[in-house]
């Protein structure tokens, strides 16, 4: 029988702490693939007091994680996991202290070269889950006409190294939020473009692609020569970049994000002038369609039918601009109710009002009308819905789900 002594150090050395870690496999393949310069490195972020942190999506609704382990396409929460039992640490080594005579015949023969030595212990253990990662909500809106003054400028580097996320998360939900480092006096400070902006460029540059034959092929920011182009005189370049970016497919090495557009390079990437590029169709008339039904008031505006919406949505795109709509384009964002015509109505719904905790917004989405079509309420509940989650398991616990034809549903209160 083999026995190992084990000793407790008593004074623990006060210039080191030490904290456990509990890594997850997908960490651990990270840290050992030597495929990549950057996979040996792990960043520990933390968000700023000062400043709240916005993402594209959440499963579970917490926006209070102060402490997040970024790889370079991954961000996870850290969460500390108390227990009763005590985790010692400790090393090999062999133990100096005084001792008998007849010990000392025990340590020449080698026996305590084994002992093991506890250096520290640790009550509590972090662990590590995967969460979308988030940027600061710091970021003012551009006005042209007015000073930017007293805000909470940045640049683009600082924004990302005090951001929540990883690099490359970090270049998506830049791109999707059409930021951009825009000039003001001497300086260069990312700013968000208004929605009106962003419509007017978008706008400008389609009607250019027309005029150009180019619409429905590939094209270069390059070939818009936007230095010389009267077209975009209005506007910063890297404002007409942005939008370029968020409303367009590049043609080689497609990375999916959340709305379709693809990212290869950042926004403020000089390589991106020579990348082959197409008009992302998808993304375009759903922002476009956004627009229309932001402008629905369900109390202030006269009500409005499904088939003059689609009319307006129509109307709103650039003119000879002729793509497909269909109303389902926009789920998530809407909701119908039965009318006196053969068209129902539709009411606009702003994501953003509604809260990340599935109960709370389940509660929200009844309160705006009893009874919902199944499909429109699962669009509107699918946000904020955890991926392992069925969603009619949810919906029997917190309402209930009924059959009025053979094949329709509805979800109500129970």
């Amino acid at each position: 029988m083999t026995t190992v002594p084990v000793y407790q150090q008593l004074r623990p050395d006060a210039n080191y702490t030490y904290k456990l870690i509990q890594l997850p496999p997908n960490i651990i393949s990270h840290l050992s693939d030597s495929s990549t310069s950057n996979a040996k490195y792990l960043n520990l972020k933390t968000k700023p007091t000062v400043a709240t942190a916005t993402t594209t999506t959440s499963d579970d609704g917490d926006d209070n994680d102060a402490v997040v382990v970024c790889t370079g396409d991954s961000t996870f929460k850290l969460r500390q996991n108390n227990h009763s039992n005590c985790v010692l640490l400790m090393n090999q080594r062999p133990i100096n202290n005084n001792i008998h005579q007849h010990q000392q015949q025990q340590q020449q023969d080698g026996s305590d070269e084994n002992a093991l030595l506890g250096f520290s212990q640790c009550n509590y253990v972090y662990e590590l889950t995967q969460i979308p990662g988030t940027i600061l909500d710091v970021v003012p809106e551009y006005h042209a006409e007015n000073e930017q003054r007293n805000k909470n400028l940045m640049t683009k580097t600082e924004m990302a190294e005090l951001s929540p996320c990883s690099s490359a998360e970090f270049e998506k939900i830049y791109i999707d939020l059409c930021l951009c480092e825009i000039a003001t006096g001497n300086n260069k400070f990312v700013y968000r473009l208004s929605f009106d902006t962003i419509s007017q460029i978008l706008h400008t540059l389609i009607t250019y692609l027309i005029s150009e034959s180019k619409h429905g092929q590939n094209f270069t920011i390059f070939d818009l020569n936007l230095q010389d182009n009267q077209a975009f005189q209005n506007w910063q370049l890297s404002m007409i970049n942005a939008v370029i970016h968020k409303f367009t497919t590049p043609d080689q090495e497609p990375s999916n994000s959340q709305d379709g557009n693809t990212v290869v390079n950042g926004v403020d990437d000089d390589n991106t002038t020579t990348t082959s590029l197409r008009l992302n169709d998808d993304a375009i008339t759903h922002w476009f369609g956004i627009q229309e039904l932001s402008k629905l008031n369900y109390n202030a505006a006269p009500l409005t039918t499904v088939a003059d919406f689609l009319l307006n949505w129509k109307t709103a795109l650039p003119s000879f601009y002729n793509v497909p709509l269909d109303i389902i384009q926009l789920q998530g964002h809407y909701y119908t109710t039965s009318s006196t015509g053969a068209s129902p109505l539709i009411h606009f719904i702003d994501q953003s009002s509604l809260s990340r905790d599935v109960s709370t917004r389940f509660k929200q989405l009844l309160q705006l009308q009893p009874n919902w079509k199944y499909n429109e309420f699962v669009a509107c509940l699918q946000p904020v819905l955890d991926h392992a989650k069925k969603v009619d398991s949810v919906i029997l616990k917190y309402g209930k789900k009924k059959r009025v034809k053979r094949d329709q549903f509805i979800v109500c209160a129970r």
